[in-house]
């Protein structure tokens, strides 16, 4: 199931969609045209700092107001199913398996099973992740990345949404940003950009217990 990640929408959330019309000529030349809109606009509390959507649902991370859930069968008419306390700041979602990170709090990433969108089901995260500062959470695979902030890299298996389990953690001496996993790699984006030890730093997580600098 395909997972698409947008951030740094508005508290008052509207996404736009294009809808391409095409043209084509006696020599087979085909021109797109977009006409660009909104096609629905929901107000929701608190101030949005990440997005994800699986399916038709989509999970709003908002400082100050919890982690919104919203049903989106309907584009001209989105449900507002519920809403999890909180005040997160990343979000991260893949099947029936939603992260939520909260930067700062004393154990940062919160686990739910959304098998039923409306009724999130908490699950058990091995407690002592951190996130000081920033920070991002990703999935990928059974894999998860936290990257911290200023605190620990934390890498887990969450293969088993009964099991959670941290799999390696890693110290470094400045802070991780941002987190997005693909084909097995760790992209994390450092503190301080225009410095070659800082900007994106790529993590191999071939081994999950040792991820190594690529």
């Amino acid at each position: 199931m395909e997972t698409t990640t947008v951030t740094g929408w508005p508290t008052t959330w509207a996404p736009v969609t294009s809808t391409l019309t095409f043209s084509a000529t006696p020599t087979g030349t085909v021109t797109p045209t977009a006409t660009p809109g909104i096609i629905f606009n929901l107000a929701l509390d608190g101030s949005s700092t990440n997005v994800t959507v699986v399916g038709d649902i989509a999970y709003l991370s908002a400082r100050g107001a919890g982690l919104h859930i919203v049903d989106l069968a309907d584009l001209e008419q989105p449900v507002l199913l519920t809403t999890i306390p909180g005040s997160p700041d990343d979000v991260a979602a893949d099947g029936d398996l939603l992260l939520v990170l909260e930067v700062g709090a004393e154990n940062a990433l919160r686990a739910f099973d959304v098998s039923t969108p409306a009724e999130p089901r908490e699950l058990l995260v091995p407690p002592g992740i951190r996130s000081d500062i920033f920070g991002g959470v990703a999935i990928e695979a059974g894999l998860a990345v936290v990257s911290g902030g200023s605190a620990d890299m934390t890498v887990l298996d969450v293969s088993n949404l009964n099991d959670i389990q941290i799999l390696s953690t890693r110290s470094k001496d400045l802070g991780f940003a941002d987190v997005t996993l693909h084909d097995g790699l760790a992209f994390i984006s450092g503190e301080v950009a225009g410095n070659p030890r800082f900007g994106v730093l790529v993590y191999d997580l071939a081994d999950p217990r040792d991820p190594v600098l690529a």
